[in-house]
């Protein structure tokens, strides 16, 4: 198991630091049996700017453990329902990759 409640434990700590006070718009899914942590951040609820969702979503990269040949991670960012912007990260083999 790749994704455990530590990893989801620290990964929302770290993105809930990095957005501000305001409680709310953060959501994850664990995927992949347990080898993908994937996060939506509503930017309406949490009202994070554009400016700074590749800041927030680079906290995983040193929190969500990497995998070979495949991603471990990705942060979506959502405005009105709809993805406006995502990073992923966690692929081994592509560390530069996403973020």
């Amino acid at each position: 198991m790749l994704i455990d409640d530590e990893v989801v434990r620290r990964s929302l700590n770290g993105i809930k630091k990095e957005i501000g006070p305001k409680e709310g718009g953060v959501y994850f899914e664990i995927q992949d049996d347990f080898q993908f942590l994937l996060i939506n951040i509503d930017v309406d609820e949490c009202e994070v700017e554009k400016k700074d969702f590749k800041r927030v979503a680079s906290v995983l990269l040193g929190i969500v453990p990497g995998r070979r040949g495949e991603y471990s991670w990705m942060v979506n960012f959502k405005k009105n329902g709809v993805i406006v912007d995502s990073y992923f990260g966690g692929n081994e083999d592509f560390p530069d990759a996403g973020v």
